[in-house]
């Protein structure tokens, strides 16, 4: 499946500032690993490091407050991973945001209240 083209006219109506690009991105990559969790389908549990506790939490939390309520708190949890992100790679990580930092920040940072 090839990438959709973006015309130039549609593309330049796309442009957000960098921040709220980063931020954007966070929610989204948070929501996916979320999603992965719930569906027991991430590569902490394929390496034995989420605890069916933690499994457990964010099951519940789909089930007790709602696929709306769970999609608000990735949105309110994005600012704070990608400040402990850029701070990360300042520190020296050099690992991928989506497939190694999120999942992880989201196993030690994610809260439901």
């Amino acid at each position: 499946m090839k990438n959709p083209k973006i015309s130039p006219e549609k593309e330049a109506t796309f442009q957000m500032e960098p921040e709220t690009y980063d931020i954007t991105e966070a929610a989204c990559c948070i929501w996916e690993a979320l999603l992965a969790i719930r569906s027991r389908v991430t590569f902490e549990e394929e390496r034995g490091e989420t605890s069916e506790y933690f499994l457990k939490e964010i099951n519940e939390g789909f089930i007790d407050h709602g696929t709306a309520q769970m999609r608000y708190l990735a949105i309110t949890h994005a600012e704070k991973c990608h400040l402990d992100y850029v701070k990360a790679v300042e520190d020296g990580f050099d690992d991928a945001f989506d497939w190694d930092f999120v999942p992880t920040w989201v196993r030690e940072n994610f809260t439901i209240s």
